[in-house]
């Protein structure tokens, strides 16, 4: 703010000058000074213009997130990834789906599926990829709630690779480019997957907003996203009493309450007996 209030005065003080040279006919020096005002006013609106934020979000995916089939025997939970970057208030971002190391010989994550906020939707969906980049064999969109992962509820785009090539493998990147109906902000790859009951979309209640299939292995998973603030990123919490129910520590030991409960039941039960015998 200081250097616009800075270059507004030099822009006074350059128009005086300029009106005072025109005044005694001196035109060669007033052109000269109107140049740089010019000058002064262009820095003036640039300073002035609004900066364009980059929005971003990962979507990272992993044994943690599994939510349908059996987790392949990976050698580290997150082995997936997908980005996507966008300026806010443009209606395009790119999007790059990635494999790393983790998954077992020959598994790969072949479907992948996101959504779009706000009822937004895309109007056009293109490969961008380079050199060792793979392009996806089908890409759906423009659909919204149009695309079901696997009970993970319905998304608004999917990307499908080729499973004979076992695609994408680990070490295998696509990017797109991706056209938006609307503008984009900062939420805008941020809504979550939903059921249809009856005439109504319901979210699905464990907030999925990305999710992917992984195959190659003995079995096959449906993983919904690990984001990059830590929510499921870790290894699964098994518990403890739930793996070994009969072990001791596991065992329900009755309240205090709960016993003179008892035991006043079963004090009660013998004295009606008693009270029987003596009749």
């Amino acid at each position: 703010m200081a250097e616009i209030n800075c270059l507004i005065l030099r822009g006074g003080d350059l128009q005086a000058r300029s009106m005072h040279l025109l005044r005694y006919n001196n035109q060669g020096g007033a052109m000269k000074i109107l140049k740089t005002l010019l000058g002064a006013a262009l820095s003036v609106a640039a300073l002035a213009a609004p900066i364009a934020e980059a929005g971003t979000i990962t979507f990272q995916f992993g044994n943690s997130g599994a939510y349908s089939g059996d987790v392949p025997p990976a050698t580290q939970d997150i082995y997936a990834t997908a980005t996507l970057n966008w300026v806010d208030g443009d209606t395009m971002a790119t999007l790059v789906m990635s494999v790393g190391p983790g998954l077992p010989t020959g598994a790969y994550v072949n479907d992948w599926y996101f959504n779009l906020a706000g009822g937004n939707n895309l109007t056009d969906v293109q490969y961008a990829g380079g050199v060792g980049d793979i392009e996806a064999s089908s890409v759906y969109f423009g659909t919204l709630n149009g695309y079901n992962a696997d009970g993970g509820g319905y998304f608004d785009m999917r990307f499908s690779y080729s499973t004979s090539d076992h695609q994408l493998g680990e070490g295998d990147v696509s990017t797109y480019t991706l056209t938006a109906l609307s503008a984009l902000s900062a939420d805008a790859f941020s809504d979550f997957s939903v059921h249809k009951i009856g005439k109504q979309w319901v979210i699905d209640g464990r907030m999925i907003q990305a999710a992917v299939h992984v195959q190659g292995y003995e079995g096959s998973v449906w993983l919904k996203q690990c984001d990059d603030n830590g929510v499921d990123c870790g290894p699964p919490v098994i518990d403890f009493c739930t793996e070994n129910p009969t072990d001791p520590a596991c065992v329900a030991v009755p309240e205090p309450a709960t016993l003179a409960i008892l035991g006043t039941g079963l004090f009660g039960m013998a004295l009606a007996r008693r009270r029987r015998g003596k009749w």
